[in-house]
């Protein structure tokens, strides 16, 4: 009879077990497409976070096109927030793929190379993974675009932008990056969080240097 009631105990708790692994990142309730953001969910993220606003775009003379899922705040801030500081990196692949779904469907000429903005090796040898690269690779998959993150380099010189204001983050960045050779026309540079653009300014007159003629800056949020 023990073993009965231990066998019956032992499938409850695989089933729970299953029923959290078919669950929506966000709210937890069962959800089949797995791992995945539900519908519910998905419509909070586009009311609180602008969901793919177009008035989130950032215009300036480096980049040619400005794309953001959403605003770094709330729902999406903790989620984000999630994946690259608790390395919970199947949160930063259903954002990358809610990215590719809600923010790009609208391009007709999908074509160019996808770059990470890279970070610098002592700091990838402590973290174990660069969620930047990790965004990169899951937005080109999705959108069946080239991915490298082997032609741009963090030199190593600049330090870590978070704990800057804007006008040290400005001149923090000036030699953060250098290419190891000629980029393509078209480059999509993607990063987690645009925040005073000054990574995205570098990122766009290294390549710019190094060949590229249209360089766009994909990012999960905008801060305020």
């Amino acid at each position: 009879m023990n073993s009965i009631h231990s066998e019956i105990k032992l499938c409850q708790m695989m089933l729970s077990y299953m029923n959290l692994l078919s669950a929506c990142i966000c709210c937890l309730k069962p959800y089949a497409k797995t791992p995945a953001i539900c519908p519910d969910c998905i419509e909070l993220l586009r009311r609180l976070n602008c969901l793919g606003d177009k008035s989130l775009c950032v215009f300036s003379h480096d980049w040619r096109d400005f794309q953001s899922l959403g605003n770094y705040e709330g729902l999406l801030g903790h989620l984000i927030h999630q994946g690259k500081f608790e390395a919970k990196l199947g949160v930063l692949k259903q954002l990358a793929i809610l990215f590719a779904e809600e923010v790009l469907t609208g391009y007709r000429d999908l074509d160019g190379l996808v770059i990470p903005v890279p970070m610098k090796t002592s700091r990838y040898l402590r973290r174990g993974y660069n969620q930047s690269a990790f965004l990169a690779k899951t937005i080109a998959s999705r959108l069946g675009l080239q991915y490298t993150d082997k032609l741009v380099q963090h030199s190593g010189l600049a330090r870590v932008q978070h704990k800057l204001n804007r006008k040290e983050r400005s001149q923090n960045m000036r030699q953060a990056f250098f290419c190891k050779g000629k980029v393509p026309e078209r480059v999509f540079v993607v990063d987690d969080v645009f925040t005073t653009g000054a990574t995205a300014r570098a990122m766009c007159h290294c390549l710019k240097a190094a060949g590229a003629t249209h360089v766009e800056i994909w990012v999960l949020a905008k801060a305020e």
